[in-house]
């Protein structure tokens, strides 16, 4: 039988459940938003005596009290978990995460904005379109395919990377609406901020298509899972993996042709070295310029190899020179 303590995080719950409930909008954090049709009673809480002192009860019967102003807030664990307060003489409910327990602040979370557990935060206003394509990924059948092969293989942490980068993949994919290249920038730089270096290397493996059935990350894994039993030691190659991106060089605005040669010969020189064998690599540039210097750099390294196998892949978007490393002999 659960104790009061738990009895009562429950109920908690379920009163910031039925709260957010009552609106549909996007929840932002630290933004006040209306509930339009349905809130609180005007009889928001009431104290009672009990014996450890006196105790806060919350009215659960919400949902009769309309164009109530509700504010999600951040305010530390001594904060009650909803209170009344006075903004420009209209009265606003707070409710403070802060004082939920982990489980009870994913269920609410959850509540909020059903992509806030793919998001990992709260959304602002101007965000909205982010929202809308998170949405898209969190229903995308290639995407949960993909999360549920790599699932076995990574850990939560690095799955959450992916899926966000699968959104901003939809959002670069998708020809029914237009997203301008710097609002996808800021959510990579977003992204990097929560998790390090790796993160723009991950998106733009998703946007490669590298993740996807038949691609090189499936090959690469899977032998993975054959070498190692420790799942953990499959995670710590993984990261070896995205931080070193031995199977492809992208090209950017500050390479040079040279840097772009001497990154492909030194992965195709090293192509047998690993614990796991690397199918091809890839040359990928898009835009004019990086297209230049990638076709630049590939004469230079044809310059030094007698035989360098290449596949040229091109669309309007990139430019992939595909080498296969096995059958490539130096001069």
């Amino acid at each position: 039988m659960a104790d009061s303590g738990e009895e009562e995080n429950a109920n908690l719950v379920e009163t910031a459940i039925r709260l957010v409930r009552s609106e549909q909008v996007i929840a932002v954090k630290d933004r006040v938003f209306e509930v339009a049709t349905r809130g609180f009673r005007a009889v928001f809480s009431h104290t009672i005596s009990a014996d450890e002192g006196p105790k806060t009860i919350y009215n659960q019967d919400i949902l009769e009290h309309p164009e109530q102003e509700i504010k999600i807030v951040e305010k530390g664990e001594s904060v009650e978990p909803f209170q009344e307060i006075e903004v420009d003489g209209e009265t606003i409910i707070e409710l403070n995460l802060d004082a939920f327990s982990e489980e009870g602040k994913r269920e609410i979370l959850d509540e909020i904005i059903p992509t806030e557990a793919d998001q990992g935060r709260f959304l602002k206003h101007e965000q909205e379109q982010e929202f809308e394509v998170a949405e898209q990924a969190r229903k995308d059948e290639k995407t949960n395919e993909i999360l549920d092969h790599f699932s076995s293989y990574l850990s939560s942490r690095q799955l959450k990377l992916l899926r966000r980068s699968q959104s901003i993949r939809i959002a670069w994919e998708r020809e029914d609406r237009y997203t301008p290249r710097r609002t996808m920038q800021k959510w990579k730089n977003d992204l990097k901020q929560q998790f390090g270096d790796s993160a723009n290397i991950v998106s733009n493996f998703c946007s490669s298509g590298y993740y996807d059935e038949g691609g090189v990350l499936r090959h690469i894994m899977d032998g993975l899972s054959s070498e190692y039993e420790d799942p953990e030691q499959i995670q710590e190659e993984y990261e070896e993996i995205v931080l070193e991106h031995p199977f492809v060089v992208y090209v950017g605005r500050y390479d040079t042709p040279e840097r772009v040669k001497e990154q492909a010969r030194t992965r195709i020189s090293e192509h047998d070295s690993h614990v796991y064998t690397i199918p091809y690599i890839d040359i990928r540039a898009q835009g004019r310029d990086n297209r230049q210097t990638a076709e630049q750099a590939l004469e230079r390294l044809e310059g030094e190899f007698a035989t360098l196998p290449v596949e040229t892949i091109e669309d309007d978007r990139e430019l992939v020179y595909r080498i296969d490393p096995k059958n490539a002999e130096p001069l």
